[in-house]
């Protein structure tokens, strides 16, 4: 009788902790993995006098040295990503 009534207080207690809904924090579940990207990014750079140049930044350095108007760094960074050197 002893036997049965410990027995079931431990599956009592094993039950009640467990729920289907709740996932411990340290759950293998829960791990989320950081991918980095396989293309670098494209970003503008505005020129600090004249803010109307711009230049093209691969990864944050300027894919060239030449200074250019919007539509035409628009222009490179489109030929950039279509040649898949950046997104």
């Amino acid at each position: 009788m002893k036997n049965l009534l410990v027995m079931a207080v431990v599956c009592f207690g094993i039950t009640s902790c467990a729920t289907k809904d709740k996932v411990a924090t340290n759950s293998h579940a829960l791990a989320q993995r950081e991918i980095a990207s396989s293309t670098p990014e494209c970003m503008f750079e505005t020129h600090s006098r004249n803010k109307n140049w711009h230049r093209v930044s691969v990864n944050g350095t300027p894919y060239n040295k030449h200074w250019y108007s919007k539509n035409q760094a628009m222009k490179i960074k489109n030929k950039l990503s279509a040649k898949g050197q950046c997104n």
